[in-house]
C-alpha cells in the first residue's frame, strides 16, 4: 500500500514498521517511520521509535538505536509511561548505557507513589544485562522489602547472573533462605542449578536438583538445554539409575529445546505478572 501511495491507518503503519524491523529491512523501516511523521492523520508515538530502535540495534546499528531510543523518550505521554519505561531501562540495557538505565529508573520512581513487580523485574533484568551483579543483588533486597507478590521469576534473573559467574554459594543460600520461609519455587528456579552445576562439572549435585524440577508442582514457562539434559541423562545412565532416567524423559519431553543461554528470564515477557498493577499506571 505504501508502494502505490494508497493511504494507511495506524495498525497497518506499526505492522509494516515492525515487520521491516525484525527483518530487519532497514531502508523499508526507515521509509515507513518517515511517512509517519509526516502524516497530517498519525499521531507518531514513542512505540513507532521503540520500534525503530530495534530495528537498528538488530542490523548492527547501536548508534542509530540509542538515538530512536533517546527520540522516543519526548513522545512518552499520560498512562502509558510505566510501559514505556519499563521497556526503555531494558533497551538501554542492552545497549550497554548504565547512565541512562539508572536516569530511566529514577524518573520511573519519581512518578508512582509505588513501584510493583513489573518496574523491578524490569530494572533487574537491566543490571544483570550489565554485569552489575552487585547492583542487582541490591535491587533485590529493596524489592523484598516491599512485600509485593513473591514472584520466583524476579530473583531468577539474579540467580542467572550467579550462575553465569559461577558463584554458585550465594544463589544456594538465597534459595534455601526464601524456601525456609515458605515459598515454593519453580521448577524454572531449579532448572538454573542444575545449568550451573553441569558447567561446573558437579553432576552428583547436578542430577539431584534435576530430581527436584521432576516434582515441582510449577512448571510454566521452562524449558530446558538441550545439551545439559542430556548430559544429566548420560550420568544417571551411567550410574545404572534407568527406571529415573524413564521418569526424567517422559516428564520433560516436551520441554527439551535447542541449546541456549539462560538467564533466568525465561517467560517473563508472555506471562506476565499476576498482581494488580492498574493503580500505577
Amino acid at each position: 500500500m505504501l508502494e502505490t501511495g494508497i493511504s494507511c491507518d495506524k495498525p497497518t503503519f506499526y505492522i509494516r514498521l515492525s515487520a521491516y524491523a525484525s527483518l530487519p529491512n532497514i531502508e523499508a523501516m526507515e521509509k515507513v517511520l518517515k511517512r509517519m511523521e509526516e502524516s497530517s492523520t498519525l499521531t507518531v508515538d514513542w512505540n513507532a521509535y521503540i520500534i525503530a530502535s530495534g530495528g537498528y540495534s538488530k542490523s548492527g546499528k547501536p548508534e542509530k538505536s540509542y538515538e530512536m531510543l533517546q527520540k522516543s523518550e519526548g513522545y512518552i505521554r499520560g498512562n502509558s509511561k510505566g510501559t514505556a519505561w519499563e521497556i526503555l531501562i531494558r533497551m538501554y540495557a542492552s545497549l550497554g548505557k548504565n547512565d541512562d538505565v539508572y536516569r530511566i529508573w529514577n524518573l520511573y520512581k519519581s512518578s508512582w507513589s509505588k513501584v510493583y513487580n513489573r518496574g523491578y523485574s524490569s530494572m533487574i533484568y537491566a543490571l544483570v544485562k550489565l554485569d552489575d551483579i552487585d547492583g542487582a543483588e541490591k535491587m533485590l533486597t529493596v524489592w523484598e522489602a516491599q512485600n509485593l507478590s513473591f514472584d520466583f521469576r524476579i530473583p531468577n534473573m539474579v540467580i542467572g547472573g550467579y550462575c553465569k559467574k559461577g558463584i554458585l554459594g550465594k544463589e544456594e543460600k538465597y534459595v534455601e533462605r526464601v524456601v525456609e520461609m515458605g515459598k515454593v519455587a519453580p521448577m524454572s528456579t531449579w532448572w538454573l542449578f542444575v545449568v550451573a552445576y553441569v558447567r561446573e562439572d558437579e553432576m552428583e549435585k547436578a542430577v539431584e536438583v534435576l530430581r527436584m524440577c521432576v516434582v515441582a508442582e510449577d512448571k510454566r514457562g521452562c524449558r530446558l538445554d538441550q545439551d545439559v539434559f542430556e548430559n544429566c541423562v548420560e550420568y544417571l545412565k551411567g550410574k545404572g539409575e534407568l527406571e529415573l532416567v524413564g521418569e526424567i524423559e517422559r516428564s520433560f519431553e516436551s520441554r527439551i529445546c535447542v541449546p541456549q543461554i539462560l538467564d533466568g528470564n525465561e517467560g517473563l515477557e508472555s506471562q506476565g505478572f499476576d498482581e494488580i498493577e492498574e493503580s500505577n499506571r
